[in-house]
Formats: structure tokens, sequence, C-alpha cells
């Protein structure tokens, strides 16, 4: 069906990938080469290369090859990218830290495929509370040893002066080892506790950039949530 540009801008897609995939479907420079800035297709195109076959169009395709001019583009200019589609979700304003949001960025960058997937790959972050569905409900109830773990794990990070990703690393293992769990036990329903979600970026990246506030406050909820189904 017929798409206007506007809608690709919508769905966040870049114009350098949308000219990259559209000069390929029905053309090829050869040597199986994917990627191609318009310096490039400027001087390589040859109309004898123009294929008579019909072209075909596929979304999943386009999607790949956006993801990879995500990839290369550097963390300021992506972030810069991203913040009109987290100021469309009330997300972000011009107050915010930014230093923090290209963190943030990184963190999710190889995840991202357009533009406009960023705000609900990443909205555990900015909103203050989440939502448990039954999955992660059942993630808690597999094992009794979580009510006590999710309270010491709020205790302790709460208690940390130094909460960059190193640290809460170190001292999150220190802890598991004290309560006898392994890493599987302990980070994977801790990450869905903090998240609501059963995958996220790197867990201790995660608790990092949550921040102490939220990350306490949602170990202790899911802690709750246990006591009341005991």
């Amino acid at each position: 069906g017929a798409t206007s540009i506007r809608e690709y801008v919508e769905a966040g897609f870049l114009s350098e990938a949308l000219v990259n995939y559209l000069a390929l479907l029905g053309w090829s420079p050869g040597g199986n080469q994917e990627l191609i800035s318009r310096e490039e297709l400027i001087k390589k195109f040859d109309l004898n290369r123009v294929l008579k076959t019909g072209a075909v169009f596929a979304k999943e395709k386009l999607e790949w090859m956006n993801g990879q001019y995500v990839r290369r583009l550097d963390i300021p200019a992506l972030t810069g990218k991203l913040i009109p589609y987290l100021e469309t979700r009330c997300y972000w304003n011009g107050g915010g830290d930014r230093e923090w949001l290209e963190r943030l960025v990184l963190l999710f960058q190889e995840r991202i495929f357009t533009l406009a997937q960023f705000p609900d790959l990443a909205q555990f972050f900015f909103e203050d509370k989440i939502e448990y569905n039954q999955e992660a409900l059942n993630e808690f109830r597999k094992d009794p040893r979580l009510k006590d773990a999710f309270k010491r794990y709020a205790v302790m990070l709460e208690g940390l002066s130094d909460f960059g990703t190193k640290n809460i690393e170190e001292k999150s293992r220190a802890l598991m080892k004290e309560l006898g769990m392994t890493g599987k036990e302990f980070i994977h329903p801790c990450r869905v506790a903090v998240t609501g979600r059963t995958m996220s970026p790197g867990f201790f990246d995660t608790i990092s950039l949550l921040g102490k506030k939220k990350a306490v406050e949602r170990l202790r909820n899911a802690s709750e949530i246990l006591v009341g189904q005991a």
C-alpha cells in the first residue's frame, strides 16, 4: 500500500537508511555490498546493473538496514535523534539530565532498529510505577527465597554511596554469595522486579541507570507482593 515519507519518519527510519534501501531495489553495486552512502551510490550507479525483474519491498529488510545505520551513529547524535520520540511520550523535556540519557542510549543502541522503538524499550526507566504481568508473578513464586532476597537487596542498594555499575555488581555478587543463590537464581527475578520484564540490557547497568530510588522502591514492592501471596 501507499506510505508517505512522513510515516517513515514517524516510525523512526533514518533518511540515509531509506535512501540506501530504495536504491538497492532493482539495482546492485556488486560484491554483495548492502550498506552504501549517497556519495558512493552516485559514484557507483550504472544503468546496466538495473535488474529487469520486479523489485520486492520487504519492511523487515529495511528495519535491519536502519538498525545498521543506528549502530553507526555516535551516541550524542543518536540521542539527539531519539529525543523527539521521547518528547512525544512526555518522557523527556529540555531540563533533563543529558549525560544520563546518553548513557541510557548507549545501553540500548544495539537493540534499536527504528528510533520509534526506543520509548517502548526504555519505558521502565521513565515511568515511576511498573505493572507486573502474570508471567512476572509466576517468576516471583518459583523460589521461596526471593521474598527475603528482594528485601535484603533493597536495603543493600539503599546503603550504597557509590551507585556506579562496577560497585553495584561487586556488592550484588557478595550478597548472592551470602544468600546462597547463583547469578541466574538472583539476577533474573530481580530483573523482573525492577523492570517488569524478563529481558533488559545488562542488569547492573540497568540498576545504576534506574537510580537508587526507583530500584529500591520496586524491589520492596516485589517483596510485599510475595508477602501478600504467602
